[in-house]
């Protein structure tokens, strides 16, 4: 039976002006795709603590769960996520 895993994820982040970092999750290493908030951060003054919450369905077995993210926002644009936890429950 399949299960949906509760993800919280949280980093400090900084992005350029007009941009954002978007936030997926893959599983055992698939095509990423968006289970929660899809926009973790967007520019602002200072770097922010940034948290989202995510479900991922995963069915019986051992597997493995991974965020992905990227910087959407013209070609230079840039962003940094630093000092980032990852919690799973079931």
């Amino acid at each position: 039976m399949t299960r949906n895993a509760h993800i919280m994820f949280s980093a400090d982040a900084n992005v350029s002006t007009d941009a954002e970092v978007r936030l997926l999750f893959t599983l055992d290493g698939g095509e990423p795709a968006y289970r929660g908030t899809q926009n973790l951060a967007s520019a602002q003054q200072y770097w922010a603590t940034r948290t989202a919450l995510a479900v991922v369905p995963v069915p019986p077995g051992s597997h493995t769960v991974a965020p992905f993210w990227y910087i959407s926002g013209a070609e230079g644009k840039s962003g940094v996520l630093d000092d980032r936890c990852m919690f799973v429950t079931f």
